[in-house]
């Protein structure tokens, strides 16, 4: 094993080595700094530009009959938010602002809401038991679970029952 002292005995100074490490360090980290300060003011900051400007002219819809222009109406008159229900959808909601220009919209990943016979109703999960299946009551999809039992009720890919073989092996 090899130590300072007998580093010391054999000539080598560790004071003096451990100087020119160091030294060849602080070298090498002033160059990589002064290498990169010129690289780093060359480049150029990016600036935003302003929106471009369209083509066409937009102007507030002064047209009363239809469901738009009778809401920002109606909203700038009674300076309260009023829902466009002409624009209503399953998963958004759009409402004219109080002051009589702008339009805010909520918008929702999923369906809130569902349409059934030209209504729109609130999505309702609640289960109900109707000829002798579960079934939601307001839902997108036409939903239907089994109350349970013994058999099986395998389906095809349009949806009509097909008989397959149990798991025991029988018809």
């Amino acid at each position: 094993m090899i130590t300072p002292f007998a580093c010391r005995k054999a000539g080598v100074k560790t004071r003096r080595l451990m100087s020119g490490i160091l030294a060849r360090t602080r070298c090498r980290a002033a160059l990589i700094a002064a290498m990169a300060l010129p690289v780093s003011l060359l480049t150029v900051p990016a600036t935003a530009e302003g929106p471009t400007p369209s083509t066409v002219p937009i102007t507030q819809p002064t047209d009363l009959s239809t469901p738009m222009g009778a809401a920002l109406a109606q909203a700038k008159r009674d300076n309260t938010r009023v829902e466009i229900e002409g624009l209503r959808s399953e998963s958004g909601t759009y409402f004219a602002n109080p002051d009589g220009k702008t339009v805010h919209a909520e918008l929702h990943s999923t369906p809130i809401r569902v349409k059934k016979n030209d209504v729109s109703q609130q999505i309702d999960p609640t289960s109900i038991e109707q000829d002798g299946v579960l079934r939601p009551k307001d839902i997108e999809a036409d939903l239907a679970l089994s109350l349970g039992g013994d058999t099986i009720a395998p389906i095809n890919a349009s949806g009509a029952c097909r008989e397959c073989p149990r798991i025991d092996r029988s018809l």
